[in-house]
Order: C-alpha cells, then structure tokens, then sequence
C-alpha cells in the first residue's frame, strides 16, 4: 500500500526538491510513496475536504495566502492525524508547530540527513499507530485491546463500556473523555456525550443514530449534517487507503 505525503510549498523549486528526495528515500527503504503537490496551503485543504487522506504533510510555513501553521490547525480540525512535517525558512514558530503535533521542524537549506531522520521517525509512527493499542484495567484483570477491534464505547454514571468486535464488552471505572483523549484517533466519533463510535465500523447515518455493521443504532446528539459530514469524509478516507 502506498504511503500518501502532500508536500505543500509556493515554491516550485522546493516542491521539486522534496519530491525528488521522497522518491530516492523510497527507493533506498523500499517504501512506496505517493506525492501529491500543492503551492498553497487553500489548495491542500480543499484537497482535504474533498476526501483526499494523507499520512505525511511536509509543509512550508511562509508562503502566500495562509500560512503553513494556519493550514496546520485547519488540518487537524477536520480530524486528519497524519504525520506533519514543518519546512521553512525560520526558527521563529518552532514551538507553535509542536501545538499542532508536528514530528519535525526543519529549516532551509534542507539536509539530507535531517530529511532521512525526519523521513525515518515518520514511518515508525505510522507503523506504530497502525498497530496500535490501549490497555485497561478493572477488578477482573488488564486488557490490552487494539483500537481497530474497538466498535463503540458507552458511559453510564463514570462506567465506560467497551464493545469488541471479537471479545464481546469490557467495563471499567472512568471517564469516556479520557478514553476518547486515550484513543486518539480519527476514525473515533464522539457522536454523543455518551458514546464514541469506531467509523470503521458505521453502516449509514439516520436521523437520530448511526448504524453499524454489527447491527447496533448508536444515538447521536450533534447535528446530523455534520455526522453525514464527518462519515463521508472518512468514508472517502477509507477507499483512498484501499486503493493505494
């Protein structure tokens, strides 16, 4: 499967550059990358809102029209959690880069090496979340329960409930915040206070629920356009991953 990077800068030369160097990388890890090039933060995120995914933005952030940190936020307000990479010229918003979970702040000229390390700390992350897990525990013992087995979680008087698609429910004494917080992850809907849905696992969206796969109706409170919103979205996520 293709891994998808959007490199985004107002430079021509730069995105050259970069996209030269993403595909010698990959030929050297045996990686396939797909590279998708914007000279706009406006362009990358109508591509975004489109229903293109991407797993990796490099992202420059003085360029015409908004600015890479500005694009950054808007990106992870549509629940993209893809890896970000800022480039750039300065030093000047290292920190405000790390607020919107950037993995690297490289400035220019770009060395090879900080690409290459850059580049590697990427992929062990995505791999890491790809795979990844939660563990919690109860009276009973721990549970180490990956997300992608995760079909819904409930609340009742600070009781989470776990629904598994493979091990049935799992309760134990806590907030669902903080098991949304714990999650992480942008197929993970917080559709109503109390309950938080695996979108992979979602059927269609009803007036007042979303149906699952597995033949629940799980209610929702937010608006509905904007959970058919969301749904599409990540639907067209989905099909993006499968194709590449």
């Amino acid at each position: 499967m293709a891994i998808n990077v959007g490199l985004c800068d107002d430079e021509a030369n730069e995105l050259d550059r970069l996209e030269r160097f993403v595909a010698g990388y990959g030929e050297k890890r045996a990686v396939v990358f797909q590279t998708h090039r914007f000279l706009s933060g406006e362009e990358l995120l109508e591509s975004i809102s489109a229903g293109q995914a991407f797993d990796l933005l490099f992202l420059d952030i003085y360029m015409n029209g908004a600015d890479g940190i500005e694009v950054a936020r808007k990106v992870r307000e549509t629940g993209a959690a893809g890896e970000i990479i800022f480039a750039t010229s300065s030093a000047e918003h290292a920190v405000n880069g790390y607020q919107v979970r950037a993995i690297q702040y490289l400035l220019k000229p770009l060395a090879d090496e900080e690409l290459i390390a850059a580049m590697d700390q990427a992929l062990e992350t995505l791999a890491l979340r790809s795979n990844r897990c939660i563990l919690i525990q109860n009276r009973s013992g721990s549970y180490r329960i990956p997300l992608k087995e995760i079909v819904f979680a409930e609340s009742n008087a600070k009781i989470v409930r776990i629904h598994t698609l493979k091990d049935g429910s799992i309760e134990y004494y806590d907030r669902l915040d903080n098991f949304e917080r714990q999650c992480g992850d942008q197929r993970f809907l917080r559709c109503h206070k109390s309950f938080l849905v695996n979108l992979d696992f979602a059927y269609s969206i009803q007036e007042n629920a979303i149906r699952l796969f597995t033949g629940e109706d799980i209610r929702i409170s937010m608006s509905v356009s904007e959970a058919r919103k969301i749904f599409t979205r990540h639907a067209a996520r989905r099909l993006t991953e499968r194709s590449g």
